[in-house]
C-alpha cells in the first residue's frame, strides 16, 4: 500500500523501489501479468499502465488520463 500511496504523491515508481529493501507486491509480477494477458490476447489497460509506471514510462497523470480517456466497450 505504500508504493502506491507514493506514487499517488507524485514520485516515480522506479525510485520508490530503488529505496525499498523488501519485495513490493505487484511490482514484482506486473511484467509477467502483461506479458501473459498478450500471449493469450486479453485486454488489461489497468495492469498495462500499472507496469508502465512501474518501469517508469508513465506518469501518474498520464495513466489516469490515459484510463479515463478510454473509449466504452462491452467487456466479454
Amino acid at each position: 500500500m505504500s508504493f502506491g500511496m507514493a506514487l499517488g504523491q507524485g514520485r516515480l515508481a522506479p525510485d520508490i523501489l530503488a529505496e525499498r529493501q523488501g519485495v513490493t507486491e505487484g511490482a514484482e509480477s506486473a511484467p509477467a501479468v502483461v506479458e501473459l494477458a498478450r500471449r493469450l490476447g486479453v485486454d488489461m489497460p489497468i495492469c498495462e499502465t500499472v507496469e508502465r509506471m512501474i518501469d517508469g514510462r508513465l506518469a501518474l497523470s498520464e495513466a489516469i488520463a490515459e484510463l479515463i480517456n478510454r473509449p466504452f466497450r462491452e467487456e466479454a
